[in-house]
């Protein structure tokens, strides 16, 4: 719940109100609350700043929130992307990586950094001078392969 609401307080929305939202999943309207139903609608000025829909996020719904009568509120549009959908309880490279582009810190630490390494493959500077690797990559510039892609 912290991370959540602390997103929510450095201007960020929930994941579900993503202008791809309805690429990624199927919402059931008649299964939302009607009290309730305003944090699925989507927020079509929300920025992705290139970031994929992260089903883990901490910022998603699981898909039994606010739902009536204990119906499922949404489906994924990829089956095998079920098993993902647990709202995450910490912070996720990928909500990492959309506060770091909102804040330009990247920029704003690499004055502050004696030596600064060139992050690869997505990963980027953090307030320690070092980077903050997805999860398919590892190594002191994101430069090692460790993975297929997680959510």
């Amino acid at each position: 719940i912290v991370s959540h609401e602390t997103m929510h307080a450095l201007g960020f929305p929930h994941t579900q109100s993503r202008p791809d939202r309805d690429d990624n999943i199927k919402v059931f309207t008649s299964h939302i609350d009607p009290a309730q139903g305003g944090d699925y609608g989507i927020d079509w000025d929300a920025k992705t700043y290139g970031t994929v829909y992260d089903f883990h996020s901490t910022m998603h719904y699981r898909n039994s929130f606010m739902a009536n009568s204990f119906k499922i509120t949404f489906v994924t549009r990829d089956p095998s992307h079920v098993r993902y959908i647990i709202s995450g309880g910490t912070m996720r490279y990928n909500e990492a990586l959309a506060i770091n582009y909102y804040y330009n810190c990247s920029s704003k630490m690499g004055t502050a950094c004696k030596e600064k390494p060139t992050c690869l493959n997505g990963g980027f500077l953090v307030n320690d001078c070092t980077c903050l690797c997805p999860s398919n990559f590892t190594g002191p510039a994101c430069d090692t392969f460790a993975g297929a892609w997680f959510y």
